[in-house]
């Protein structure tokens, strides 16, 4: 059962929904905004990523299965083949887009609609599930269309945490065998900033990924007045300390600047760098993330982006990770990342580690760095 929303006729095509109002189960409030499909592009060609922007109004107490429809060949119904989003589960926040990646199970369908010069399209959203109650509502929409340039803030530098490398498949859907089944799990931190890239500041997202976080931990224990006056002077300390250049951050900096920043304002914070372990295929980093988590702690995840968990390293890129939940066999994660326009954006992980539907392709969870609280 689900929620819908789209553009067009029905027709013999149609896959059709049971329709409940949107203000049904606990305040779903869907917004009257469009929503937005992202399609990614730098140097002036498509990346072959995309991702659906969904405009919410209030938060979901827990997190919500949703399926996304776009309709690629414009005929005014929506086949199975144009199924975007395939029973991703998300939390959704007041005011903030709820971002779930494009993935359809036809990569025919994903090269369509990233060269798509048109600047509407009709899109459905169902929601099948909510808090465990299957609903089925669907709604649907004339989605806007925007390209999302990355080429001014984003490059590839090997050795350093920046941005992409080029082109990928961010459709393929080989990374492997289910995680094993366990109760469900979910946290959510909300009001946590999506700073995005400064102008002039190519590969900050190690910084901005931190300050996400340290802004956040500072309003929530009351340290606001322990932190640098402005965003801006937050971003240059956290640059300076971790020795950001146009090139990024090199792994090796990024613990030891964010203690740097940490001991310069005597602030009660306990820093670490947790690695992902793998055995026998699985990795373990979905696992720590959700201890972090549910540990009142901040997140910030580096992804490598590779084509196998033992693949050379073609990029790699930070994020701050604000939700982890699982449903069975399958977990995901929230994150707010500095590459993509503001919003919630949520990822599915798999065993391995990898990290699917990012923009910049095949990504595997390598470590976190997160913060303890520490009354001292």
């Amino acid at each position: 059962m689900r929620y819908t929303y789209r553009i067009g006729l029905f027709g013999a095509a149609c896959i059709v929904f049971a329709c409940v109002p949107f203000h049904a189960f606990g305040g779903t409030v869907f917004g009257d905004g469009a929503p937005k499909v992202l399609i990614f592009i730098k140097d002036g060609e498509p990346l072959g990523s995309a991702s659906v922007a969904l405009p919410i109004l209030e938060n979901l107490g827990a997190p919500a299965e949703f399926d996304v429809f776009i309709d690629v060949d414009r005929d005014g119904t929506f086949a199975l083949d144009e199924q975007a989003v395939d029973s991703d589960w998300s939390f959704s926040e007041a005011d903030t887009a709820t971002v779930l990646a494009v993935r359809f199970e036809d990569r025919r369908q994903l090269r369509k609609l990233v060269r798509d010069a048109h600047r509407r399209i009709g899109v459905r959203v169902v929601i099948a599930n909510f808090g465990g109650a299957k609903i089925g509502a669907q709604h649907d929409y004339r989605a806007r269309l925007v390209a999302w340039d990355l080429t001014d803030t984003y490059s590839h530098e090997p050795g350093f945490i920046g941005g992409g490398p080029g082109e990928f498949d961010a459709a393929a859907k080989d990374a492997g065998a289910s995680v094993e089944a366990k109760a469900d799990e979910k946290i959510f931190n909300d009001k946590v900033p999506d700073l995005g890239p400064r102008a002039g500041k190519k590969n900050e997202c190690v910084p901005i990924a931190s300050a996400n976080s340290l802004q956040w931990l500072a309003v929530k224990h009351s340290f606001t007045n322990d932190m640098p006056a402005t965003t801006t002077d937050l971003l240059n300390e956290l640059d300076q300390d971790m020795q950001h250049t146009a090139a990024g951050v090199a792994p090796a900096n990024f613990l030891p600047g964010k203690i740097a920043f940490t001991n310069r304002h005597m602030l009660d914070l306990d820093n670490k760098r947790i690695d992902a372990v793998v055995t026998d295929g699985k990795s373990d980093m979905w696992d720590k993330i959700l201890a972090e988590l549910k540990a009142g702690e901040d997140v910030e995840l580096v992804i490598d982006f590779k084509d196998s968990p033992s693949g050379t390293v073609k990029a790699s890129h930070a994020v701050t990770v604000v939700g982890a939940h699982n449903k069975g066999t399958k977990q995901w994660i929230t994150v707010h990342d500095p590459l993509t326009p503001n919003g919630n954006d949520t990822y599915k992980v798999e065993r391995n580690g990898q990290v699917t539907g990012h923009p910049l392709g095949k990504g595997f969870c390598t470590f976190i760095v997160s913060e303890s609280y520490v009354r001292t």
